[in-house]
């Protein structure tokens, strides 16, 4: 099977999806870590369920995103392998 390289159009196209993604995700990542931070700072108790549940979409950001990322960098044959 023969693979043509991308053109640079389309590396361009998924770098710039890729740095939307990621920019996206980061902004997500920060607001909700400041919003830990701010109720973590708080003289008022904040139920653990609440931190959890703030951690856990974070989770979700990191991971749902990565997937995207690596699912674009495949499709121009850029995939990273562990």
């Amino acid at each position: 099977m023969t693979t043509t390289a991308p053109t640079i159009e389309q590396l361009r196209a998924t770098i710039e999806d890729m740095d939307f993604q990621s920019q996206t995700a980061f902004t997500k990542i920060n607001a909700l870590a400041s919003l830990i931070s701010g109720a973590l700072s708080s003289p008022e108790s904040v139920p653990t369920v609440h931190i959890k549940n703030v951690l856990e979409q974070i989770r979700y950001i990191c991971d749902d995103t990565e997937n995207e990322i690596n699912v674009d960098a495949g499709k121009v044959g850029c995939c990273h392998s562990q």
